[in-house]
């Protein structure tokens, strides 16, 4: 069934791309602010405003800085495919397992569309209604583990994308800023790549 086809891809996945992983932390608290202010206006819109969108839309713009992130390899001929177009997969909890829905040309969505469209993609996930076009064709994944609990982990690249990043439980922690300890709300990042 699904679960069994889930876990042949990530198996693959694993098999076939020789993971690197970087691991940092950000400082949160301008996301969060962020998300304070523009929760209201989404809430009118009947939209729930979570990280996840936000952190889609703040994607966008690295990728097309880095664009070598948003692309995947042809391994018969060897050569790295650029995509122009950015679908970014959402990593989400379903009763068969974890399913990637694809954002589907996120950068041309507004904050609010994207919100609006992840409460689809992830209620699809759960109660398995999703078609073929929503669960294929990413060129990104986010995989927000912080939202399952999880502090941090490290996400395995969904083939034949290059690159995953894992985002992880945003925590008070000391940290040291100016010679000064300070707690900040950080974040920690983990971005797999493919080391070829």
């Amino acid at each position: 069934g699904l679960r069994k086809r889930i876990a042949e891809h990530m198996e693959r996945s694993w098999r076939t791309i020789p993971h690197a992983t970087a691991f940092d932390e950000v400082d949160s608290g301008a996301l969060i602010a962020l998300r304070h202010a523009l929760k209201p206006i989404a809430e009118q819109r009947g939209v729930r405003l979570t990280y996840m969108p936000l952190l889609i839309k703040l994607l966008i713009p690295l990728l097309k800085e880095f664009p070598i992130f948003n692309a995947s390899l042809d391994e018969e001929k060897r050569e790295i495919i650029y995509k122009r177009s950015y679908h970014i997969g959402i990593a989400a909890d379903s009763p068969e397992g974890l399913l990637v829905p694809v954002m589907r040309n996120a950068d041309r969505l507004t904050l609010v569309e994207v919100a609006a469209k992840l409460e689809k993609l992830i209620d699809g996930a759960y109660k398995r209604t999703l078609a073929l076009p929503e669960v294929s064709g990413s060129t990104f994944t986010l995989n927000n583990v912080g939202s399952f609990g999880g502090g941090s982990g490290t996400p395995i690249i969904n083939h034949p994308e290059v690159a995953i990043l894992a985002v992880g439980r945003i925590q008070e922690k000391a940290i040291v800023r100016q010679g000064a300890v300070i707690v900040r709300p950080m974040m920690p990042l983990a971005l797999s790549f493919d080391h070829r």
